[in-house]
């Protein structure tokens, strides 16, 4: 999703870099719209990917182009960085947003299509999902820091920039504004409108349908009911 998106902005090259950005935002909100079929949980996703990418950036800035800890880094004083580098930070920054978006928001709507209890879903979204998001950032932030080290300006950037956007993304972010605000929000953060509803083809992430469905009864859950029952279990001594 994220490369098909970041494609189709790349080719729109007569565009400026900041409608460019915004292009890429209104992309990044409907596709979540047709896959969790609701209107502010992309909204609050578009809105907090973009913070990311805007706080990357402008620790890049703070750190290489001001120079407030270009020294430590050793890659000399501070100086304009390089048109490449926000390109690639950019890029790298919303894919990343949108996996740890999409692993978050899918376990809540699945939640939520069983129970139609928001508080509960974004609990049980929140509880089995982060150790995933965790982990994955810890990785991007090892990997990331390592090029900030290197020495060479250009590769230092582009580690620098993203090991610390990456790290306020997933723990602060993912796990801590975006289910706050979602719960702030309450149940019309699920709500569609019908007309929406009718038009949108049906694209879930979390299965085949977005509707809950009766599970059939496995053999073992039968033979429970008949011990429960007294059907299995009734011959044995001292048992009626």
């Amino acid at each position: 999703m994220e490369s098909l998106l970041w494609a189709m902005t790349r080719a729109s090259g007569h565009v400026r870099p900041a409608s460019r950005l915004g292009l890429v935002a209104v992309l990044g909100f409907l596709l979540p719209v047709v896959a969790f079929r609701g209107l502010l949980v992309p909204l609050v996703g578009a809105v907090s990917n973009l913070a990311t990418i805007v706080l990357g950036l402008g620790a890049l800035t703070a750190i290489f182009q001001w120079g407030w800890a270009s020294g430590l880094l050793g890659v000399g004083e501070g100086a304009p960085i390089s048109c490449l580098v926000p390109v690639m930070i950019v890029g790298v920054m919303f894919g990343l947003s949108m996996d740890y978006q999409v692993f978050l928001v899918s376990r809540m709507r699945e939640e939520w299509t069983r129970g139609r209890d928001n508080a509960w879903s974004i609990r049980v979204g929140v509880a089995e999902t982060a150790k995933v998001i965790g982990t994955a950032a810890t990785i991007m932030l090892c990997v990331f820091s390592s090029f900030g080290f290197s020495g060479q300006r250009i590769v230092s950037c582009i580690g620098v920039g993203p090991a610390l956007a990456v790290v306020v993304d997933a723990f602060v972010v993912r796990l801590v504004l975006v289910p706050a605000l979602l719960r702030m929000i309450g149940d019309r953060v699920w709500a569609y409108p019908r007309w929406a509803d009718r038009v949108t083809p049906r694209l879930a992430v979390e299965g085949p349908s977005d509707r809950p469905r009766e599970v059939e009864a496995r053999p073992a859950d039968v033979l429970v009911g008949a011990a429960r029952s007294g059907g299995v279990g009734a011959s044995e001594p001292g048992r009626r």
